[in-house]
């Protein structure tokens, strides 16, 4: 009885171990999926300009046209 009670534990620890390590990695992949995503996110925002951003380029070239020297 003690020995089944052992091996069952065993097979239980080896169990445990194996989904722990199965669910670390999947959790990896998604994380390396998300990055990625992100990564596009970013390079395309950079590749993209505010209306803002715009706005505030066309006071600054404006600035000079209106300099009291």
């Amino acid at each position: 009885m003690e020995l089944e009670i052992k091996l069952r534990s065993e097979k239980m620890d080896h169990f445990l171990v194996h989904q722990i390590s199965a669910s670390k990695q999947k959790l990896r992949e998604t994380q390396e999926v998300q990055i990625d995503y992100l990564e596009d996110v970013m390079k395309e925002l950079k590749g993209k300009r505010s209306p803002a951003d715009s706005v505030s380029e066309g006071i600054q070239a404006n600035m000079g046209k209106f300099s009291c020297e």
